[in-house]
């Protein structure tokens, strides 16, 4: 059986130890500048998918902060997207309200619904 080798699976354990500090300054500018594009995009993708804004907030650094270790581009943005807001308000929103249809749950229990399938989603989009 072959052994995995970390830096196919961590790409960050490959080029981390060669970083050089001069390119600190550049990097956070750049940080601080995809920041500024994603985090209001996803948090209007959340409005529009009828989640609370903070999803929004949460998916984008949790993707910005997973693709540091798991990417290979020097140049991307990633993130929540329309396509996948669209998908999340018809799909997991008409799951939600058949949930709420058929049962008197109180609201607690509609939410706990809702990360349910926000989670499952969030699956989802990861494995694709």
């Amino acid at each position: 059986m072959d052994r995995v080798d970390l830096k196919n699976v961590l790409p960050i354990t490959d080029w981390f130890g060669e970083y050089n500090a001069a390119w600190l300054r550049s990097d956070l500018v750049a940080g601080a500048t995809v920041a500024a594009a994603v985090i209001p995009e996803g948090m209007a993708y959340a409005s529009l998918a009828g989640l609370p804004l903070e999803t929004g907030l949460y998916a984008s650094l949790a993707a910005v902060t997973a693709y540091l270790f798991v990417g290979t581009s020097k140049q991307v943005i990633v993130g929540p997207t329309s396509a996948l807001a669209v998908l999340l308000v018809t799909q997991v929103g008409a799951v939600a309200a058949n949930v709420q249809e058929r049962t008197s749950h109180s609201s607690e229990s509609r939410r706990s619904w809702w990360e349910r399938l926000r989670s499952l989603g969030g699956f989802f989009a990861l494995v694709s």
